[in-house]
């Protein structure tokens, strides 16, 4: 699928025939020490308990444990802000982490949430959809498209498994490891990890402008890197989406 212009992106997201996306992939050595800034903050900090604490009856099954990385009281169990549409006073939780910080820093300003959710083997999130529309208002340092501000939910997979997957009615995908991709949560979706290690993910929440757009989204050659994340080619994105799909055969 061509996005040739942030209006497109737009009309796609709320059509829902654009539902996965690969964007970027990270560099190898930022991507291993990624990894063990994470490693080092859940198994030093407690998470949020639980999803369900959050959003009743979310999880169908096991746990699905968050880090909050951007919050306005700077804990790292603090979900309460991130489903709100503007919070002022917002922080990055982890500046000690250089690796976290430098992912912050390439999207602050546009950030929503920033989160790092682990999901055990045998967990399961329900069915469910993520507000993207809103109206447009003052605040959040978007720009107001046919109306709305846009919100875009990016994946990055830090450690995952065959058996880990985001099903979209009869569609599953399977995200691999040290990409960053867009994920449509305006459809309804649900999350599993049916493997025998854990799942944990990256997850931004990002306000979309003509910026974003450009370095994320569109065809368009050029300088459009994201140090340490490499942009994909058109090509490439077509070939991961079609190995990321596990099977359209399924039930919804």
């Amino acid at each position: 699928m061509l996005l040739d212009t942030l209006t497109d992106l737009t009309h796609a997201i709320a059509q829902g025939s654009l539902l996965v996306l690969p964007l970027m992939r990270m560099q190898p050595a930022a991507f291993r020490a990624l990894r063990a800034e994470v490693a080092d903050i859940v198994t030093t900090h407690e998470p949020h308990r639980d999803l369900t604490e959050f959003r009743a009856r979310l999880t169908e099954r096991g746990t699905w444990q968050v880090h909050t990385l951007y919050s306005p009281s700077g804990r790292l169990n603090d979900m309460a802000h991130d489903q709100k549409f503007f919070v002022a006073d917002r922080r990055f939780n982890a500046p000690e982490q250089p690796q976290l910080a430098r992912l912050f820093a390439l999207f602050d300003g546009r950030l929503n949430a920033f989160n790092i959710t682990h999901a055990p083997p045998g967990s399961r999130l329900m069915r469910h959809t993520d507000p993207v529309f809103f109206p447009a208002a003052p605040g959040p340092k978007a720009q107001a498209i046919e109306g709305k501000m846009v919100r875009v939910r990016l994946h990055l997979p830090l450690d995952s498994n065959a058996d880990s997957y985001t099903q979209f009615a009869t569609r599953r995908f399977a995200l691999d490891e040290g990409l960053l991709y867009f994920l449509n949560t305006n459809v309804p979706h649900a999350a599993a990890n049916d493997g025998v290690t854990s799942r944990f993910h990256c997850i931004l929440d990002l306000w979309l402008d003509d910026w974003l757009f450009t370095k994320l989204f569109a065809p368009a050659p050029g300088d459009v890197d994201l140090a340490p994340l490499h942009r994909l080619s058109v090509v490439e994105r077509a070939d991961l989406l079609t190995r990321a799909e596990l099977t359209t055969a399924l039930a919804s």
